[in-house]
């Protein structure tokens, strides 16, 4: 049986397909078969029944052969457009090559990749498409698959027709044609877009490292200057140290010069207070004689009173206390103090009245007492 014979059991179920189709037709009208009864035709030629009976079931078997090579043809369509769908609109280009590197076949991404016409892709070294850089990739690539007829994969840069490079992830996988014959079938992508967003990524983990480099690098200069700026205060602290040790030191030893001094001082004014006493009060006592006329008695209370302020603390606490006053004001308040009146003090120190009574004013200022109603000679005895 050659290959367009059909094969007998198709031939019988064609047959029976038919014969029940005729006998739809006829209504299922065995006997008038049988009788074999002749039909007449228009050229008035009978044709047996048995004849026609063969004829019509021969023409629906044809029919039939002709329905379904007619539903095959439909298929073989659909099918070869979901080749087309499959092969040639792929994301990613497909090439059937020969054992020596010849393109046989190629999809339209491959083409578009390429850059070339698909018609003029054919027969054309796949290695042509690669960069010179890379053509030891490549031969590493065949060569592995050769050695293993396992998948290999591997990244490259190829070229365009017009020149333009671009990067490509190849994969390709050993296999044999209709003949057997030995070929590979090469899948290429294009990775461009990867490769530069990993380069892009790559000089920014370079720069990143560098940034923290020489971040770490400021860092540690920053520490050791503050490590040295540490030592320096501790040093400095030590100096200040020892400096405040040797300064309570010496505020021990000058408390105690002050404590001496003012010992000495306490015991050098009761030793001129009781010289005053024993040695110049009694001459003055002496001095008072019914003769004295009444200035020169005053002047003889004067200097009484005076020597009794030396060995009073009145004169020294009205200083320390107002240091703002004049020596005249301090005069004029002792007299205050004595209970001598503007007059008087007028006399005393020789000057005008009106003076007096300015420099009683001042008193009051600078003593605080300028809006108050306190008497000067009262306060000033709360000072003795």
């Amino acid at each position: 049986m050659t290959e367009q014979e059909t094969p007998p059991d198709q031939t019988a179920d064609l047959r029976r397909q038919a014969e029940e189709i005729v006998r739809e037709e006829a209504g299922n009208n065995e006997d008038t078969l049988r009788q074999g009864v002749p039909i007449i035709t228009r050229q008035d030629v009978p044709i047996p029944a048995p004849t026609l009976h063969e004829l019509r079931v021969h023409q629906i078997e044809l029919e039939i052969q002709n329905e379904e090579m007619r539903r095959m043809q439909r298929e073989l369509e659909a099918a070869r457009a979901r080749y087309f769908d499959l092969y040639d609109l792929a994301p990613v280009g497909y090439c059937t090559v020969s054992e020596k590197g010849l393109i046989l076949e190629a999809n339209l991404t491959a083409a578009t990749l390429l850059g070339l016409a698909r018609g003029k892709l054919v027969r054309q070294q796949l290695a042509h498409f690669i960069i010179g850089e890379d053509q030891e990739i490549f031969y590493l690539h065949r060569k592995e698959l050769l050695a293993t007829a396992e998948s290999q994969v591997c990244e490259l840069r190829m070229v365009q027709q017009n020149g333009a490079q671009f990067w490509a992830r190849m994969e390709t996988t050993a296999s044999r044609d209709a003949k057997g014959e030995p070929m590979h079938r090469v899948l290429i992508s294009d990775i461009t877009l990867r490769k530069m967003a990993e380069e892009g990524l790559q000089r920014a983990h370079n720069e990143l490292e560098q940034r923290v480099a020489t971040r770490t690098e400021e860092l540690r200069h920053a520490n050791e200057e503050l490590q040295t700026e540490v030592a320096e205060r501790k040093r400095v602290e030590d100096v200040l140290s020892a400096q405040s040790e040797k300064l309570e030191q010496t505020n021990t030893a000058l408390q105690v010069l002050l404590r001496h001094q003012a010992e000495e001082m306490r015991a050098m004014e009761r030793k001129i207070v009781a010289n005053i006493q024993r040695l110049v009060l009694p001459y003055v006592e002496e001095l008072r004689q019914p003769s004295l006329s009444p200035s020169q008695s005053s002047y003889l209370d004067i200097i009484d009173s005076n020597l009794q302020q030396i060995i009073n603390p009145f004169l020294q606490n009205l200083a320390a206390r107002f240091s703002i006053l004049t020596p005249r004001e301090i005069q004029i308040a002792s007299l205050i103090k004595e209970g001598k009146t503007s007059k008087e003090i007028a006399v005393l120190i020789k000057s005008a009245s009106r003076s007096v009574e300015s420099h009683r004013n001042n008193l009051r200022k600078k003593l605080g007492l300028g809006r108050k109603k306190t008497n000067l000679r009262s306060f000033l005895l709360t000072l003795s």
